[in-house]
């Protein structure tokens, strides 16, 4: 506390140059500390990591794969769910590439690793004879989150604009957004 006091004192006194001068001095003293911090930590981990121990919490899963409209197939071929309003608000195209962190509670973290290439068309909700909601492309159906149809309040007969998968025909569509928006008739 004295030292900080007398600091202050002795930096009143200096002429605007020399306080100049004893600031920048005092900002690299702090820089090389920070950097020798870091090159500590980093050396920590990669001894750590070349020892084979786990930097991570070995009750964490990490899993990749590809969306398949509704949920990630696992290269480990296995089916992870993927929570539909977190598909929807995140528009992922079937093809997409993710990552999953599985927490200790079961709870799964995605992140998207490699957007899949999209083509933009229009679509029509329609709904098959099963009761299902689906949307209508060109000469083809193709399978909508519901989350997704009552996010854009659509309704049968709604026309949006959508993404799927460029240059094939999706199990899955994605709403982009949808005409009565743009329209202002809500």
């Amino acid at each position: 506390m004295f030292g900080a006091s007398l600091l202050i004192i002795v930096m009143n006194t200096l002429d605007p140059n020399q306080k100049k001068i004893q600031l920048i001095q005092d900002l690299l003293e702090s820089a090389e500390k920070s950097v020798q911090h870091a090159k500590n930590l980093l050396e920590e981990l990669t001894n750590a990591s070349s020892s084979g121990a786990s930097t991570f919490d070995s009750n964490v899963k990490i899993i990749e794969g590809v969306f398949k409209g509704d949920h990630l197939l696992g290269d480990d071929s296995e089916r992870y769910e993927v929570a539909a309003n977190y598909a929807s608000k995140s528009k992922i195209i079937e093809g997409s590439r993710l990552r999953g962190t599985i927490m200790p509670d079961g709870r799964i973290k995605y992140t998207i690793t490699e957007k899949a290439q999209y083509e933009l068309k229009l679509g029509r909700v329609v709904t098959n004879d099963q009761h299902e909601t689906l949307i209508q492309i060109d000469d083809y159906q193709a399978k909508v989150l519901w989350e997704s149809i009552t996010f854009f309040r659509l309704e049968e007969g709604d026309e949006a604009y959508i993404r799927v998968p460029k240059g094939q025909k999706a199990e899955f569509a994605v709403i982009d957004s949808s005409l009565t928006e743009e329209e202002g008739n809500w």
